[in-house]
């Protein structure tokens, strides 16, 4: 039994952060996609990975029935550049570790970056990572 308002057979408008834009983003297209996609879930369009970062709903309401959903808009991002921005995380949080001399002033190696963001890959992409490649983390297996 669907919802009254028909929100299961919405479509969602789908758009990927560009921040070289304008408007910050550009769209992708308009999907059918699972009535419970929600952030953090990764979809695939033309063969490139994207993160859902965020899922709208917006409502109209209605004399007499109430409010109706009316559109679904879930903003992405590549899954690539969620990887890094993972990684970027996990190496501020790194800043803190007691492990390392403190010769450094806490930063961490250049060795510990490029291990941190080959094990971000791989957890990533549920595989092993290309050792080597550029820095834009593309070409992970």
């Amino acid at each position: 039994e669907g919802a009254r308002d028909g929100r299961d057979n919405l479509l969602y408008e789908v758009s990927v952060r560009d921040s070289s834009r304008p408007e910050g983003k550009k769209s992708l297209g308009v999907f059918h996609l699972d009535s419970r996609t929600s952030t953090g879930d990764v979809i695939e369009y033309k063969q490139t990975p994207y993160e859902v970062r965020s899922v709208r709903c917006l409502y109209r309401y209605r004399a007499g029935v109430g409010y109706m959903m009316t559109r679904k808009l879930a903003e992405t991002v590549k899954a690539t550049r969620a990887a890094d921005e993972g990684w970027l995380n996990r190496v501020m949080q790194m800043d803190g570790d007691d492990s390392r001399d403190g010769s450094n002033f806490g930063a961490p190696t250049l060795e510990e970056l490029e291990k941190s963001r080959l094990e971000a890959e791989a957890e990533r992409y549920g595989g092993e990572a290309e050792t080597g490649g550029d820095a834009e983390g593309e070409g992970a297996a």
